[in-house]
């Protein structure tokens, strides 16, 4: 997972219902203040909280808490 983002789906191998899968069964389930920091920064966010991404990813609020 990625700040505001989770990651392409549109390689090689790459699932959307993989993807959403790994958010719900193993993200989902932290506290609110874990701290999430992505392998990559691509924005001026370095990290984020979990419960930050809960209210603002949209891979979380479209695909998972709001289908």
């Amino acid at each position: 997972m990625f700040v505001g983002d989770a990651g392409r789906t549109d390689r090689k191998d790459g699932s959307l219902d993989r993807l959403i899968w790994s958010l719900k069964t193993k993200l989902l389930g932290l506290e609110d203040d874990t701290r999430i920091w992505p392998g990559h920064d691509y924005g001026n966010r370095p990290n984020t909280t979990m419960g930050h991404e809960k209210k603002e990813n949209p891979y979380i609020t479209d695909f998972i808490l709001d289908p």
